[in-house]
């Protein structure tokens, strides 16, 4: 356990050189409402983040399988597909993702790896304070 803290927190540290492109985005699952995260990008190009459950002392991290465009509009923002792998000791122990168009998430899972239990989040908005959410 400390030594995921440790290196969750080298991890922030040596991407947090690009702390102009961070942004938190905060989840409450849609099942259980005690169940709580924040999902943060720590870089400008969504490659890297780490997820933060409520009341957890340190963060995972997660790093971009892909992303895809599912639909491209005229009008609108394109609606893109973003699936991260979490990453625990080097092996990945589950999957994010979602749908995002704008600033609209839809879409949002989790996936543990070692039960294969899905759980559906609902968007609560960015963490506006210090990157905090405001749940």
């Amino acid at each position: 356990m400390k030594y995921r803290m440790v290196i969750s927190a080298i991890l922030i540290v040596l991407f947090g050189v690009n702390a102009h492109a961070q942004m938190s985005f905060c989840f409450k699952s849609s099942e259980n409402k005690n169940l709580k995260i924040k999902f943060t990008v720590i870089d400008k190009d969504w490659k890297y983040g780490c997820v933060q459950y409520d009341k957890q002392e340190y963060a995972i991290f997660v790093k971009l399988k892909y992303d895809t465009v599912l639909h491209e509009y005229s009008d609108h923002p394109s609606l893109i597909k973003y699936v991260w792998e979490e990453i625990v000791d080097d092996s990945v122990t589950g999957i994010y993702q979602f749908n995002l168009q704008g600033a609209s998430f839809d879409n949002i899972y989790y996936t543990r790896k070692k039960d294969k239990k899905r759980f559906k989040f609902e968007s609560t908005g960015v963490g506006l304070k210090d990157c905090d959410c405001d749940w």
